[in-house]
């Protein structure tokens, strides 16, 4: 049966595969917008929370949305794969481990039981971020095993999201979309789903362009972090300040140069550059130096602080931050953690905290750095600084030493 229309006829019922930091809010805001929103996932304990109302990965903005009678009418979620005229699968994609590709196992679990259900007619997207050609060579396939051609008796699209943790909600809304279709009417049936709710323009390509369009963006920021950390180890060889460094040379109108740190950390970025080097390696050699550049600064960041701790003989430390960035709960690949661990081989007597993670929470800053020799701060969430500014006399006379590692250290 050919697929001749853009759209999906009728009141639609949509299955999210993958009920995690993004398919989650995005089966919160299909259910808000009117379709009868199946959320499916292997975890339990995550489906009672979900059917329970006690949702996770879901922060204060998307409180109006859990509170719509609406929304809450439309949501369920169940282990079993669904029938349904639309599926989103937003599962996950790491890295193998001890590789450096993909490991398309989930996205490819929920294909095949996607492909089990989907009747002629219906709609399959791909949100999870994966290597280019996966819609064309992986996930087609799978379905045409099942009799349903794509692009033919049923529709294909790719929909990377563009989302930033602690903004989620605003940014699945408000924020540009790139959706990729195995053919127009495929793309024009997926931008159907997504007007629904998306405020933000909606641009159809190809499901390739697309699925290289997502890679693209993270790749080309951590080629531009990469810069900034190799520059910043340049400047101390040279004797000069980092931080001045960059300040002076973002003051050229066409230069915008991140402040170094002490790596890369989140979902996206130290992984969906090696999707490029795995899909093209014989060209992706600038690509795959910044990664390694990236990769080595939790190593650069200890020698740095084991410099900096030599002073004292078996000093007690005290850490703050296992986060992957500043203000945000998200401890996914997060350099700090690596930079602790490195301290901890390395024989260090060292107690880590973080207010934002539930497993590295104190009661009292003050009994946190007692008898400490250094405060060392990896991640400068705003409620530690707040904290450090409000003890510096305490820290001060118990001779504290505070070292902070990144570009909060010449702005506070």
């Amino acid at each position: 049966m050919p697929v001749n229309s853009g759209t999906i006829s009728g009141p639609a019922t949509i299955a999210v595969v993958g009920c995690g930091v993004i398919g989650l809010p995005t089966a919160l805001l299909l259910a808000r917008a009117g379709y009868q929103v199946i959320g499916v996932d292997i975890d339990e304990h995550r489906l009672k929370q979900i059917n329970d109302w006690q949702l996770p990965y879901v922060g204060p903005s998307m409180r109006a949305v859990i509170a719509d009678a609406g929304t809450r009418e439309r949501l369920s979620a169940q282990k079993e794969m669904p029938a349904a005229e639309v599926y989103i699968i937003a599962a996950p994609t790491p890295l193998k481990p001890g590789t450096r590709e993909c490991d398309l196992s989930a996205v490819i679990t929920a294909t095949k039981a996607v492909a089990q259900r989907i009747q002629a007619g219906g709609l399959v997207i791909l949100e999870s971020t994966v290597p280019p050609q996966t819609c064309t060579s992986v996930i087609a396939p799978l379905l045409q095993e099942h009799g349903l051609v794509p692009g033919e008796a049923v529709h294909l699209a790719f929909c990377p999201e563009r989302v930033m943790p602690g903004r989620v909600y605003h940014e699945l809304i408000h924020n540009d979309r790139v959706i990729g279709g195995l053919t127009p009417a495929c793309a024009e049936a997926a931008l159907a789903v997504y007007k629904s709710f998306v405020k933000g323009e909606l641009i159809t390509t190809d499901c390739t362009t697309a699925e290289l369009c997502k890679l693209t963006e993270n790749t080309f920021r951590d080629i531009c972090i990469a810069f900034a950390n190799e520059m910043s180890q340049v400047a101390e060889q040279l004797g000069v300040d980092q931080w001045e460094l960059i300040k002076l040379a973002n003051l050229h109108p066409r230069v915008s140069i991140p402040w170094p740190g002490i790596g890369v950390g989140g979902h996206c970025l130290p992984i969906d550059p090696y999707f490029i080097v795995q899909a093209a390696p014989e060209h992706s050699s600038l690509i795959h130096a910044a990664r390694q550049i990236n990769d080595r600064m939790p190593q650069v960041a200890f020698e740095r602080i084991r410099t900096e701790l030599a002073c004292v003989s078996q000093p007690k430390v005290v850490g703050f931050g296992v986060t992957y960035k500043p203000d945000t709960p998200d401890t996914r690949e997060s350099p700090a953690l690596v930079v602790w661990q490195l301290l901890r081989d390395a024989g260090f007597d060292l107690t880590v905290y973080d207010p934002l993670v539930a497993q590295y929470s104190y009661d009292s800053f003050a009994e946190a750095v007692e008898g400490a020799d250094f405060v060392i701060v990896l991640v400068p969430h705003k409620e530690v600084l707040s904290q450090i500014r409000a003890h510096q006399e305490l820290l001060a006379a118990n001779g504290t030493q505070v070292l902070m590692l990144g570009h909060i250290q010449k702005t506070s």
